[in-house]
């Protein structure tokens, strides 16, 4: 079974567990819950992993697109604003298409620091996306919580450092602490400023 198929049946992007996390992150970050629509968005959003041989690789990065397809297939192609949700709620598709994120992408990334360690990390093992996210943070020798703490600290400083100073107030009260717990013992260096 291929790592992306992995993700959506029992890793980290779980086709239940993840889009509800989502959801509560939206909550936090912009003080109101998702519309129908944008629930209905933030379910489909990662379905595109289906079938991904990797998750940030040359299949896995276009998740997005391919998420954005079904979305039009199952609401059609007239709900545009479901679909660029879906579409742009990766940073990097967003920066391919020459976009900017939609409202998705933040509660997306900052869904991380909501999940307990020991889930986290054995959703990460039991689909194999660890050791892609452990290479691609370069802590090829660190545990599998050090490699989410790198996580969770990067999305919470990239969640700061490109919102609004309203949302910025309300994503330091509700995932501050959770960050500066992932943040303890980490050296500086580690997690600049400006992800």
């Amino acid at each position: 079974m291929k790592i992306g198929t992995k993700t959506i049946l029992f890793g980290v992007h779980q086709f239940l567990l993840h889009p509800l996390l989502v959801l509560v992150a939206w909550r936090l970050c912009y003080g109101l819950w998702p519309s129908r629509r944008e629930v209905l968005a933030t379910a489909f959003h990662d379905l595109g992993y289906w079938g991904a041989l990797e998750m940030d690789g040359p299949t896995g990065s276009l998740h997005p697109e391919r998420s954005e397809r079904l979305v039009c297939r199952v609401f059609g192609e007239e709900d545009t604003s479901s679909r660029e949700l879906v579409l742009l709620h990766s940073r990097t598709t967003a920066e391919r298409h020459g976009r900017s994120v939609s409202r998705l992408c933040l509660p997306d990334k900052l869904s991380i620091l909501l999940y307990p360690t020991w889930l986290y990390v054995l959703l990460a093992r039991f689909s194999g996306e660890i050791h892609e996210y452990r290479v691609a943070a370069g802590l090829s020798l660190s545990s599998d919580a050090a490699v989410l703490r790198f996580f969770q600290v990067k999305a919470y400083r990239w969640a700061l450092a490109t919102s609004d100073r309203a949302t910025r107030a309300r994503i330091a009260r509700a995932f501050g602490r959770a960050a500066d717990s992932a943040a303890v013992d980490r050296p500086a260096s580690r997690y600049p400023s400006s992800f």
